[in-house]
């Protein structure tokens, strides 16, 4: 239960850091349109994203954290959280892609590496932690 919980609060720190500050300006110029801003802030649904990122944190645990127990932090435990997190995030980028009339090339991009560090971030911290 333990690896869940730092699962999740690393997430969500993680997500901070990435929405508030790093891509802040890329989402608003691309998705401005769509985000829910106060003033220069990207506003968060708090239910939908505490939903997300137990999801996510859930994903992580079963699938990525295993490598780490069984690997420590190697090539293998690192590039299969990494695959993990471009495959969840690909999923949702191309989804959006499919199906909206402009969801940009460039956000499918960030957005999936992103992905795909985010999850190898929070395996890796999360494993060094409780290690």
């Amino acid at each position: 239960m333990i690896y869940l919980f730092l699962i999740f609060i690393s997430l969500i720190l993680l997500d901070i850091v990435w929405i508030g500050f790093v891509a802040s300006k890329k989402y608003r110029e691309d998705l401005g349109h769509m985000l829910i801003l106060e003033g220069d802030k990207i506003k968060f649904r708090k239910i939908s994203g505490i939903i997300l990122y137990i999801f996510l944190a859930i994903l992580i645990y079963m699938f990525s954290v295993p490598v780490y127990v069984t690997q420590g932090v190697n090539m293998t435990s690192l590039l299969s959280s990494f695959a993990l997190g471009i495959l969840l995030y690909g999923f949702y980028e191309f989804t959006n892609r499919a199906i909206l009339k402009d969801w940009p090339k460039s956000i499918i991009i960030l957005d999936t590496l992103w992905g795909g560090l985010l999850v190898t971030l929070s395996s890796c911290i999360t494993y060094i932690i409780l290690k």
